[in-house]
């Protein structure tokens, strides 16, 4: 993917059976230092906010990344922000597994 602007996302279609513990797994290639955020949103709050998010700093080149969602409502988005530079960025797996 190349970001063109400094908040380049993906937000993932609605979870058809949706967990109160969700790990997502991520190997992403970046061209900078940045951060990579995961929100998520859950039945009881619809929408995505700073509140349900979890962020890891990267350094330029490969990564690999777990995040460990829980919520006591269960987690029905995921929106994955990448990083904050523009440039190429490439996402070599990605994994969403409910323990």
């Amino acid at each position: 993917m190349i970001a063109t602007g400094n908040d380049p996302y993906l937000i993932f279609p609605v979870i058809e059976n949706p967990k109160d513990r969700i790990e997502v797994y991520i190997q992403l290639d970046v061209p900078d230092s940045t951060a990579v955020e995961v929100f998520y949103s859950t039945q009881v709050q619809a929408n995505f906010s700073a509140a349900l998010r979890i962020t890891e700093r990267v350094r330029k080149g490969s990564n690999e990344l777990v995040f460990q969602l829980s919520d006591s409502s269960p987690i029905n988005r995921i929106r994955l922000d990448i990083g904050t530079v523009q440039g190429t960025y490439r996402i070599e797996r990605f994994e969403m597994r409910s323990p």
